[in-house]
């Protein structure tokens, strides 16, 4: 599936952690210059994106698709020297 989500440029960091008891967190950064709605509607628009969600669906509290539930964060705090904010 990699393959098709570099073909498809999906947002950059775009992670998923889960814990030993099934407990699960994904989140995107939203390009710069593009809103969080831009960036999901861009990925909704991929074919994959369906596929995927519906994969997805298992881990998700209450069955819902992942994207439907996602909601945008404030970024607040950065340690790091890869970039500037």
């Amino acid at each position: 599936m990699s393959s098709r989500l570099d073909r498809t440029r999906p947002p950059p960091r775009y992670s998923l952690f889960c814990r030993a008891d099934g407990y699960a967190v994904g989140f995107f950064e939203a390009d710069r210059g593009r809103s969080f709605e831009a960036c999901v509607a861009a990925m909704d628009a991929e074919p994959i994106n369906a596929k995927w969600q519906l994969k997805m669906q298992p881990f998700t509290a209450d069955g819902a698709r992942a994207d439907a539930a996602a909601v945008p964060l404030d970024h607040y705090f950065y340690l790091g020297s890869d970039r500037v904010c």
